[in-house]
């Protein structure tokens, strides 16, 4: 009777193993089930990163990135023609970009817009959204929104890019 409670007590304790095993592989949002690896909520995680960087905690806002992570930053005009390309890959070569607009909600001038997202999309790993202006100008014309695109892996940044959508061209 005791080998047989002992075998009972060691496969319950398996079991309970097993099962928080798998518990702590899968989890689910809004009833889907998100396999091991993907991030539950990438768009909190570029609301923390943009909360940082709008504190100028720019140490804080690498964390949120992987080791070999991408940024890729431009301006794009009439017909999609590409201006001021920059590509970065690699924290080191990051951080200094992370002050810029478009990487910020925030402009740094007193009389400058503040961005807010809009047109947030999900698609697994995949995050896009535009940040738009809260005001036009001084002289009436529209200071440009941004396009931005992040994909993750293990819910930190792998890629990002910004994209300055030139509109008074």
């Amino acid at each position: 009777m005791f080998a047989l409670t002992g075998i009972l007590v060691r496969a319950s304790s398996f079991t309970l193993i097993v099962g928080a095993t798998l518990l702590s592989l899968i989890t689910t949002v809004e009833g889907q089930a998100i396999p091991p690896g993907t991030c539950s909520d990438p768009v909190a995680i570029m609301k923390a990163f943009y909360d940082a960087n709008d504190a100028s905690q720019f140490e804080k806002s690498l964390g949120f990135f992987t080791d070999d992570a991408s940024l890729s930053t431009w301006a794009e005009g009439i017909n999609g023609h590409h201006m001021r390309e920059e590509h970065r890959t690699g924290k080191m070569q990051i951080r200094p970009a992370l002050g810029d607009l478009g990487l910020r909600r925030t402009s740094g001038q007193p009389d400058g817009p503040i961005y807010h997202e809009t047109k947030v999309q999900v698609a697994g790993d995949h995050v896009t959204f535009i940040l738009e202006p809260d005001r036009r100008r001084p002289n009436g014309k529209p200071y440009n929104p941004f396009r931005v695109e992040a994909v993750f892996a293990d819910c930190k940044i792998k890629s990002l890019t910004v994209i300055d959508l030139v509109t008074w061209l």
